[in-house]
């Protein structure tokens, strides 16, 4: 077997392991695909970013995370995700905000002084050719916020998509007045 096969043992310079390479190499459609199995982090970072001494949103957490075209194969393959951060506790109007192809996926607003943790986590599944629908919870404080909330997207999926993580103080030009300290995406193949 070689690095590029999908099956469960792959070689590696140490030896064969068990493990999922999350692309391989497929000599017949002369590209790279997502290989089947279990889930697959694609990216995670505890780095802590923070907005700057402005009014304006600022992306964050080393993104834009661009997914890889074709990524979205399958009908049920799901890209999940989470965020996670604090903020000044004050009544400015402060937000997060994630996209997934420039479209907003998570919009989570934090106005209130006892507003100084957040988080939010988001499904997105292929549900047919370039349609998608998607799910959010976020939290304030450890407290749902929003409950759940859904939509759909209709993104050509033939084509890498950026997947941004944005904050913003659109009240006061305070450095650092949101804060994500945690961002991950991870990749579910449809069974």
């Amino acid at each position: 077997m070689a690095l590029n096969d999908p099956a469960p043992y792959v070689d590696t310079p140490g030896g064969k392991v068990l493990g999922v390479v999350p692309f391989y190499y497929n000599a017949t459609s002369g590209g790279y695909v997502a290989s089947k199995g279990g889930r697959r982090m694609l990216y995670i970072t505890g780095a802590m970013t923070g907005t700057g001494a402005d009014i304006t949103a600022d992306n964050w957490a080393g993104t834009p995370f661009t997914l890889p075209a074709g990524l979205f194969a399958n009908v049920g393959d799901t890209l999940y995700g989470v965020s996670a951060g604090s903020c000044l506790g004050d009544t400015a109007s402060k937000s997060i905000k994630v996209t997934l192809g420039g479209t907003s996926v998570v919009s989570q607003n934090l106005t209130t002084a006892a507003s100084t943790k957040w988080t939010n986590e988001f499904w997105v599944t292929k549900t047919g050719t370039n349609t998608q629908s998607y799910a959010v919870t976020t939290a304030t404080n450890g407290s749902i916020t929003s409950g759940t909330l859904s939509g759909v997207l209709t993104k050509a999926e033939a084509t890498a998509l950026d997947v941004l993580v944005v904050g913003q103080n659109a009240t006061n030009a305070t450095l650092n007045s949101v804060q994500c300290q945690f961002f991950m995406l991870e990749f579910i193949p449809a069974p």
